[in-house]
């Protein structure tokens, strides 16, 4: 009878050992008692990297395609083009008036181009076509300003001022970089005695305290160019404005 009894004992023993070693390798990992969180929070982790791989890549298309900002004029032998020269890019198409010797893009905000210290490439449109130089002028004006208003403009009576027309440098093929508004004022006249007199009688006469600064009003470019059967310049004129 002891017998049948010890013999009973090693076998519930050895069926406990067996169950104990399979809880062990099903049962849960250790230090973590909510196996289903682990694999809902791996899974979340997953889907963020994913999404972010997802935004770089769009965002460097949309940088890629995005307009430069670039002034672009046309004409019909080549396009004349300031890199990042307005905060909204401009193009101005003069491609189809062979005659077009010199042209006014008025009312460029300063802040926006000035065209001074700045990159400007010169694209042919035809294969024979060159540049012989590239010069700049500049004038200077009073500009006047009421109170509050923030904006500016000149008055008949004050006189503009200009520069001499000065080569600019060519640093590449097709690429020059433009003399600064400083360069250019060395071969500027003083704006007149007459010009100041009237500016201090507009001054004066307002009904709303009104001031004046010297500001450039032009900045303009001679393209000087040829083909293999004819010479011709083209001269663009930016006339800029100061304040809002």
């Amino acid at each position: 009878m002891k017998n049948h009894n010890l013999h009973h004992s090693i076998i519930l023993i050895a069926l406990a050992a067996f169950i104990f070693q399979a809880c062990k390798h099903t049962g849960t990992p250790s230090g973590s008692s909510e196996p289903d969180s682990v694999q809902i929070e791996s899974a979340t982790d997953t889907e963020v990297l994913e999404a972010d791989s997802e935004i770089n890549p769009n965002e460097e298309v949309t940088l890629a395609q995005e307009d430069n900002h670039s002034i672009i004029i046309k004409f019909s032998l080549f396009s004349f083009i300031i890199p990042d020269g307005a905060e909204e890019g401009y193009t101005k198409d003069f491609s189809d008036d062979e005659n077009m010797n010199e042209i006014n893009l008025e009312l460029f905000l300063m802040y926006e181009t000035d065209a001074f210290s700045t990159n400007i490439r010169i694209e042919s449109h035809q294969e024979d076509f060159r540049i012989i130089r590239i010069e700049q002028q500049s004038s200077t004006n009073l500009f006047f300003n009421e109170d509050g208003s923030g904006g500016t403009w000149t008055i008949e009576g004050v006189e503009p001022v200009f520069s001499e027309w000065m080569e600019i440098e060519q640093i590449d093929e097709d690429l020059y970089f433009s003399l600064s508004a400083e360069e250019l004022e060395y071969s500027q006249p003083e704006i007149s005695e007459e010009s100041y007199m009237a500016a201090e009688e507009n001054v004066s006469a307002a009904v709303i305290p009104t001031t004046y600064m010297e500001h450039p009003e032009e900045n303009n470019f001679k393209i000087i160019w040829e083909t293999d059967d004819k010479e011709g310049e083209t001269i663009i004129r930016f006339v800029l404005l100061h304040g809002d």
